[in-house]
């Protein structure tokens, strides 16, 4: 296997042992896949441990392929949620553990933004149903806005809860300078 130029070789990435007192954890993702791209094998772990484990989807993921005569943007949208309760499954996640915000890939509001406190009273909502002990978000400086922007949203949508919050990285070994790396 050959690693890219920016990637560090996983043989020394640290193993958190630890995985069982998170308990139940809610996984934040953008745009459909982010889930398994960023942290797919932490998901799968935390349910091997017998953890109860919940997907956020921010973005209705609408933008992935513009224009595509193919696949429209209502006809991607539902696919990608298809293909994302697929993903679950696969992860050993249940159906009825997904939440989808449907918010507008693309478009994710920033704190001042308008539509921002509706998103972060919609995430409001998810917590209140999961009840999580831990929130696995993208990380905070993650090169693609809306990245940052769920990551503003849920994390003002957790304040003033005593949760564990843990970031997970997805496009930061591509796109982030090696001195931006967490």
């Amino acid at each position: 296997m050959q690693l890219n130029d920016n990637a560090l070789d996983l043989a020394q990435a640290p193993f958190r042992d630890d995985l069982k007192s998170w308990g139940r954890t809610l996984c934040v993702a953008p745009h459909p896949d982010d889930e398994s791209l960023g942290c797919g094998g932490t998901l799968a772990l935390l349910n091997e441990a017998s953890n109860e484990v919940g997907v956020a989807w921010v973005s209705d993921g609408g933008l992935s392929h513009p224009n595509s005569v193919k696949y429209p943007r209502p006809q991607l949208v539902q696919l990608r949620e298809r293909e994302a309760l697929q993903a679950l499954a696969q992860l050993g996640i249940g159906a009825d553990s997904a939440y989808f915000q449907r918010l507008p890939d693309g478009a994710l509001p920033f704190p001042g933004d308008s539509g921002f406190q509706d998103a972060a009273a919609s995430a409001q909502a998810v917590i209140e149903e999961f009840r999580p002990q831990t929130l696995l978000l993208p990380w905070r400086r993650d090169p693609h806005r809306d990245h940052r922007a769920s990551w503003a949203i849920w994390t003002y949508a957790s304040l003033g809860l005593n949760l564990n919050r843990y970031e997970y990285l997805v496009w930061a070994f591509e796109r982030a300078a090696p001195h931006e790396w967490p």
